[in-house]
């Protein structure tokens, strides 16, 4: 019997903050979106800090390293280790009781399925 569902239902933290784990993990590359009105929403060297203070929530506390900002105003953060599902949920946790964040979640491939071969008339 699995021990975890394969996709937790979101759980609310801070107003408007949901903390979802897709899959079982291992999981080291995350999103961070702050609130536009905020220190690290309008500048991401004020980013490093924050996810300072967030992995602290971890003991040990793993090292956060800054990635890129995305376009949508996302801030690309990975983990030196890989975080077991508990791990993962601790700093996300720490990052939703924040109240200048907006939302965080795992950074995922996304994409659509290989081509498939397609019957032409006559075969």
């Amino acid at each position: 019997m699995n021990e975890h569902p394969a996709s937790d239902p979101p759980t609310a933290h801070a107003p408007g903050v949901e903390v979802e784990l897709p899959g079982e993990g291992p999981f080291q590359r995350f999103i961070v979106r702050y609130r536009a009105d905020s220190p690290a929403g309008r500048e991401s060297a004020n980013v490093p800090e924050k996810l300072r203070q967030a992995a602290a929530a971890l003991d040990p506390a793993p090292v956060l390293s800054w990635q890129r900002r995305l376009a949508v105003g996302g801030d690309v953060f990975t983990v030196d280790r890989p975080l077991d599902r508990e791990q993962a949920r601790q700093l996300m946790q720490a990052f939703a009781a924040d109240p200048q964040v907006q939302s965080i979640e795992v950074d995922r491939r996304l994409g659509i399925d290989p081509p498939r071969q397609m019957r032409t008339r006559g075969d």
